[in-house]
């Protein structure tokens, strides 16, 4: 699994405004194909599952079915069936985008980090 965002370490210019890329603070994976067959996430509430379109130790991007409200807070559960791992996580929502096929998409930010423990047993 290759990161698709890394922090940056370039000084920027005095008065440059940051995009929001180079505010995470945490390394994202993108889920590839071969991910998202084994990772599975359910948002609590929700009977049907979510795709995880990438994920870090401080929060999430999915595709949900439904609609969340902005800094809605909910559970999500993950479960790799590969590796037999499961792990619930509390998450609030930043931000709701329509995905082109219809769904949503959704990114929060995790109530607490991921250790480097649960985020290897997720990938």
């Amino acid at each position: 699994m290759t990161p698709i965002v890394q922090p940056s370490v370039i000084p920027l210019p005095k008065f440059a405004r940051p995009r929001p890329t180079d505010r995470r603070r945490a390394i994202r994976y993108q889920c590839t194909l071969e991910t998202s067959a084994t990772l599975i996430a359910q948002v609590a509430g929700d009977t049907a599952l979510a795709k995880v379109r990438n994920i870090s130790v401080t929060g999430v991007s999915l595709i949900l079915g439904r609609r969340l409200e902005p800094e809605t807070v909910l559970d999500v559960e993950f479960f790799n069936k590969a590796r037999q791992y499961y792990c619930r996580v509390p998450l609030r929502v930043v931000y709701v985008l329509d995905h082109v096929d219809g769904n949503v998409l959704i990114g929060g930010a995790f109530g607490r980090e991921l250790t480097n423990e649960e985020l290897k047993g997720l990938l």
